[in-house]
């Protein structure tokens, strides 16, 4: 009788072990970044009046999109999808994976920015918002390098900033 019920504690133990002592696991709260992101309205960070300057004399179309990984919008010229900005919000899994494959740093509106590609006809930046990325792609048939972007980009970051 005894190995019994050695044998019956030992199997209630596992039970209960096996079930967490049973207490309930809660599920994490998402940090404050991670809502923070989650909670920018993408598409006001450009105006309409910022895209009409960009794409002078054209009907302007945006487009958003998103998902729990990403949120993102896109503005155009009716007809001319290379021809954009974009705009990006994304917790990545490191900042440092971002900026160890920058072209180069800049400083924008109180904010460390990588230049991820810059082109004559390209300009990819990624912001460090402390929590979450804020990316800016401007792709242009004409200049549309990063010196041109700088403007807009720093305007951009100070909107999501707030």
């Amino acid at each position: 009788m005894g190995r019994t019920a050695v044998l019956a504690g030992g199997l209630l133990l596992f039970a209960v072990t096996a079930c967490g002592g049973g207490q309930e696991q809660q599920a994490a709260a998402p940090s404050s970044a991670t809502a923070n992101w989650q909670a920018i309205d993408i598409c006001s960070l450009v105006t309409e009046a910022e895209a009409a300057q960009l794409f002078p004399g054209k009907p302007v179309e945006h487009k958003e999109s998103s998902d729990s990984a990403k949120r993102e919008c896109t503005w155009h010229p009716q007809g001319l999808d290379y021809e954009n900005i974009d705009v990006r919000v994304w917790q990545p899994a490191s900042t440092a994976a971002i900026a160890g494959t920058a072209q180069r740093t800049l400083s924008l509106a109180g904010r460390q920015v990588y230049v991820a590609r810059e082109s004559g006809s390209r300009c990819e930046l990624d912001a460090d918002m402390g929590g979450y990325l804020l990316g800016i792609t401007r792709q242009s048939y004409s200049d549309a390098g990063c010196a041109a972007v700088q403007p807009l980009a720093t305007t951009i970051i100070e909107r999501a900033g707030k």
